[in-house]
């Protein structure tokens, strides 16, 4: 063998070991495929991203030969993938007060609801001991669906006390708090106006524990105060801070404290946006007939009806006269949204899916708002993948496509950074490492639809 053989030959021997390397084996390789990576703005072409384990395992470019020690090799088909989605802010299964409490039933409705359209992790914000059960059958893979976090049952000082744990004292503060650590909750939530010392207790109690604190604005405290909330929820509670027709122009110190605290917020747009489309007969009609309400639960659909509609009887026989100022209001929360976004202040991605507005579905809608709002298509991503691991302390370890990060992905068959509802466009999703196709995902959606209400 000539010199020059030989050193053919060598070279191809090392460009094999090289490529060995580069691509491990694999339970699934995703080629021919578009990574959105959210590290930062930008797409990545004709990648291949091998998964080993539950996280992804390389990201390559082109398709190297080694994708054949793949157990799986899925061909992307030039499509995109993502992170997988969160919803920040849920009520799984959530009746009308007066109705009891949420079954077991119908929160696995719910919960069905959310893989299937791309949501890999659900924050339910008003647990119970049954929930966290639940979270349990799906962490070992019992129940098929999305990581569940839960909040506590909420801590309030004058509701009812099926509500949650009254609390007045910073006594009784510390105690639900270091109760509801013990018991597996993952955050603490506060609804109601706490005093000053419950207050203090509960914010203190949980650095001290390391658990987070969301809730609602406490009324009659300070804007530093109400910072100190490590996320604060609903658009609307802002308001109660602000007033009606007021902004963040009206109000800078509240913004900086906001910022200067490191506080995320969690809008919750579509559930109040639809409020005025239950007080008219057309848009009634409409959300009716849409798609996705097919796949709302049929206590919802009957209960959302014309006739004995939550909020038309909450309203009065006048209720028509409300759209307008409810428009105006949606407007006021979108505005506010931006303002946020402008200033730096992260946001979580949360729909408070109720009623009519179907859960999972909800995510896109809630997407679709934020961009409306001013947000770039980037932007609102971040509040359903980079933000919510940045809030749960797992930076670049979820909420991300990066070697090493936890493999929660869904496969879309269009660009969502050029039009947001392309997220809609779920052709398959890998959760936590295991592939789910369009045919499963349908299968899945099949079980949550509800016979049709009379």
């Amino acid at each position: 063998m000539t010199i020059h053989r030989l050193l053919v030959a060598a070279a191809t021997l090392l460009a094999s070991a090289c490529a060995t390397q580069i691509a491990p084996p694999a339970d699934i390789a995703i080629k021919n495929v578009n990574v959105i990576p959210m590290t930062e703005e930008t797409v990545l072409t004709g990648r291949t991203v091998l998964i080993r384990d539950g996280h992804i395992a390389a990201i390559l470019n082109g398709r190297p030969a080694a994708t054949a020690r793949a157990a799986k090799v899925i061909d992307g088909e030039n499509g995109y993938l993502i992170p997988g989605l969160a919803d920040m802010h849920a009520h799984l299964g959530l009746i009308l007060p007066w109705d009891g409490d949420p079954s077991r039933d119908g929160k696995a409705h719910d919960l069905c609801l959310y893989l299937p359209n791309g949501v890999t992790k659900v924050r339910n914000m008003r647990g119970t001991p049954g929930d966290l059960e639940l979270r349990e059958e799906l962490r070992s893979g019992l129940l098929t669906g999305p990581e569940l976090l839960l909040a506590g049952p909420s801590l309030h000082s004058t509701l009812p006390d099926s509500f949650g744990p009254k609390v007045t004292t910073a006594a009784e503060a510390e105690a639900v708090v270091r109760a509801q650590v013990a018991a597996g909750y993952d955050l603490i939530k506060v609804h109601n106006q706490l005093p000053q010392p419950a207050y203090d207790a509960v914010i203190e109690t949980a650095v001290a524990l390391g658990i987070p604190v969301a809730g609602h604005i406490q009324q009659g405290k300070s804007d530093v105060e109400n910072a100190r909330l490590g996320s604060i929820e609903h658009a609307e509670e802002l308001v109660k801070m602000l007033g009606e027709d007021k902004d963040f122009s009206d109000a800078p110190a509240f913004l900086n404290a906001l910022k200067a605290s490191g506080a995320y917020v969690t809008p919750t747009l579509i559930v109040f946006e639809t409020i005025a489309e239950y007080l008219d007969d057309d848009s009634l009609a409409a959300l009716y007939n849409a798609p996705e309400t097919s796949y709302v639960s049929a206590y919802w659909r009957r209960n959302m009806a014309a006739e004995r509609n939550f909020f038309r009887q909450s309203f009065g026989e006048n209720y028509a006269t409300q759209i307008k100022g409810l428009n105006e209001q949606s407007a006021q929360h979108r505005t506010l949204t931006r303002q946020l976004n402008d200033a730096g202040i992260p946001l979580l991605l949360g729909t408070d899916a109720v009623g009519l507005v179907a859960p999972g579905f909800s995510t896109h809608q809630e997407l679709m708002l934020m961009v409306k709002s001013g947000m770039t298509p980037f932007e609102a991503l971040q509040t359903a993948t980079v933000n919510p691991a940045r809030w749960a302390g797992k930076t670049g370890a979820e909420g991300v496509i990066a070697k090493d990060a936890k493999a929660d992905l869904v496969f879309l068959s269009d660009n969502p950074l050029e039009n947001i509802s392309a997220t809609t466009s779920v052709v398959g999703v890998i959760k936590s490492g295991e592939w789910f196709d369009r045919p499963r995902l349908n299968a899945i959606l099949d079980q949550c639809r509800e016979p049709d209400v009379e």
